[in-house]
């Protein structure tokens, strides 16, 4: 009797602290308990569990499976889906399971149990995420950020999607959709057109993702015409025999056919072709190829050979604009071709973007960056309309010299009165220390500023860890709007539960843009750390904005060729922002320092 109401009230006691113990501790409790209550305990812990994998500190992910089984395996993007690379562990004699593992706090990774030979989803993860077999179970980080991309906005018109089928000469004959925007019919501009290899496999592009008249991107993106085109013999068309075949019948047979049914635009510059993994692969080579079709070009996660690697490497420079990105824990085999692909884009100077993020090869992290993609491609696309000729006002600069300058240079200028003016022949002329130009130039202008502020990753570099402070102010603000945050503290792990780096040059992935937020001391620091990390865009806001800043970090970040925000609260530019902020613009305004 006594040993059983010593495991009644070693059970209660479980139930009333399973939810604030940590998994080592229960563990330890587990072992320790008699053998008979080990049961019940599994049963206490995992009531309180709303869902697992069960993740601790923003980083410690514990995968618990319960179950019979003789053998138990994690396989998933962590460990290239192997395996014997992810056995858990039993818990003593039940039927619990487990394995420990770190990721980074905004990874998001697919993945499976393997139960003696058996591949099973996890049965207590409500995530789940489409793959090339099937559905997958989702371990989504706690700083991933959420896809609302992906679902369907009520009240936004829908587009419609058109089949045909197309056949080419050795290639068979597929089904190839084609994505009208809504409102198709009532358009009177040609629209641009974007082709994506796996077409009919794209999920997230078919479902929305070219949708362009979601609210959440602001109109950004124009109404674009989505074109799927299938794989029939995938590897050989892709990346194999076929490859030159397959590329000529999409760049003349397809691309015909669309532009002869829809109103396209013609220009190279108002195509892409786009797609994942091989499919990356053969949007390259068709890039490349025919750079006449497509000025545009998309690899997710991409293979790329040889030949592509040489074209652009050893090849004149193409007429061609290039968005990659990559999952950190892809195939290992990628990673060193896409990353040296960039390289070789950065030394021949194509105009690209590549983010990398702690993600695998996975249909969950392709369809989740397609928004970006067509950002990148049809962004700024904006109506021409005729301007008329203005009266010649203002300042007009002559180039300086000497050039290069050293420390005097001689810039020769002309007023509009003098262009005016046939009277004058000789410019005026300027002569001052080169370290002048750069303080005197403009330092903020509001382009400037909307362009910070139309980036999707933000790092902002010391932030307090006062929660009275402003700078937690700025933090919230920019979560609240959906920004990819990131945290840079030379000593706080951790700010309001967000994981901070040690520099921005530490970041993986790359950084659109920097906010500094430290004391005036801490400036020339951060802003080579900004520099070494390659950010274009460095907002010095400071802790006494404008009256922290010192000339010299502006002159330091421009040469090297950062646009520099100097000073100028945030909070105002935001187009909800409170009362107080509409003031402090509105006086910044009558007093003419507010950023034209």
């Amino acid at each position: 009797m006594r040993r059983v109401c010593s495991i009644i009230a070693l059970c209660l006691l479980a139930s009333s602290s399973a939810a604030s113990q940590t998994f080592p501790d229960f563990v330890i409790r587990v072992n320790m308990a008699p053998e008979t209550a080990r049961g019940a305990l599994v049963d206490s812990f995992l009531a309180v569990q709303p869902s697992l994998p069960l993740i601790e500190k923003d980083t410690i992910v514990h995968f618990i499976f319960r179950g019979t089984g003789t053998s138990v395996a994690l396989a998933g993007d962590m460990n290239g889906w192997t395996p014997a690379s992810g056995p858990l562990q039993r818990l003593s004699n039940t039927a619990l399971w487990y394995r420990t593992a770190m990721y980074e706090a905004d990874a998001r990774l697919d993945y499976k149990y393997v139960v003696d030979g058996v591949w099973l989803l996890d049965a207590r993860n409500p995530r789940t995420c489409s793959g090339g077999f099937g559905p997958n179970s989702e371990l989504r980080m706690p700083r991933c950020p959420e896809q609302p991309e992906l679902v369907r906005v009520p009240g936004v018109p829908r587009g419609t999607l058109r089949d045909t089928s197309l056949s080419g000469a050795g290639l068979g004959t597929r089904t190839v959709r084609v994505y009208l925007p809504a409102g198709y019919d009532t358009l009177s501009v040609a629209c641009p057109v974007i082709l994506f290899h796996d077409g009919l496999d794209y999920p997230g592009a078919r479902r929305r993702g070219c949708d362009t008249r979601q609210p959440d991107r602001g109109g950004r993106i124009p109404p674009v015409i989505a074109v799927f085109v299938p794989a029939s013999d995938r590897a050989p068309e892709y990346s194999g025999a076929k490859m030159s075949a397959y590329g000529a019948w999409i760049a003349n047979t397809v691309m015909g056919w669309v532009d002869a049914r829809y109103r396209t635009r013609r220009d190279a510059a108002g195509r892409a072709v786009m797609g994942a993994s091989d499919g990356g692969n053969i949007s390259l080579y068709c890039g490349v190829t025919f750079p006449a079709v497509f000025g545009n070009v998309g690899g997710q996660s991409s293979n790329v050979v040889g030949s592509i690697s040489s074209a652009v490497q050893s090849g004149p420079k193409l007429p061609l604009r290039v968005y990659l990105d990559l999952g950190t824990y892809d195939i290992g085999v990628l990673l060193p071709r896409v990353r040296g692909l960039v390289s070789q884009l950065i030394a021949q100077g194509y105009e690209h973007r590549y983010r990398e993020y702690h993600e695998g090869h996975s249909w969950g992290n392709w369809r989740a960056r397609i928004d970006d993609a067509l950002i990148f491609f049809f962004g700024a696309t904006v109506p021409v309309r005729e301007v008329a000729p203005e009266e010649p006002s203002g300042l007009f600069l002559d180039p300086s010299y000497p050039s290069p300058a050293r420390h005097m240079t001689t810039i020769p200028f002309r007023t509009g009165h003098d262009a005016r003016n046939k009277s004058q022949p000789r410019p005026h002329t300027l002569h001052c220390r080169t370290l002048e130009i750069l303080l005197m130039s403009p330092v903020t202008s509001k382009n400037d500023i909307n362009d910070f502020l139309a980036q999707r990753t933000i790092a902002l570099i010391g932030v307090s860890r006062d929660k009275k402070h402003f700078s937690r102010r700025i933090l919230e603000e920019f979560v609240k709007r959906g920004y990819d945050v990131r945290l840079v503290h030379p000593s706080a792990d951790t700010v309001d539960g967000h994981v901070c780096a040690k520099s921005v040059s530490s970041i993986n992935g790359g950084i659109d843009g920097a906010m500094l937020l430290v004391p005036k001391e801490a400036v020339r620091q951060s802003v080579e750390d900004c520099l070494r990390a390659g950010v274009t865009r460095i907002w010095m806001y400071g802790t006494r904005g404008e009256k922290g800043l010192d000339p010299a970090h502006i002159a330091m970040a421009r040469s090297d060729g950062a646009k520099v925000i100097a000073g100028h609260c945030p909070m105002m530019f935001f187009s909800d922002a409170g009362w107080f902020h509409r003031v402090h613009g509105s006086m910044q305004k009558l007093f003419g320092s507010y950023p034209r």
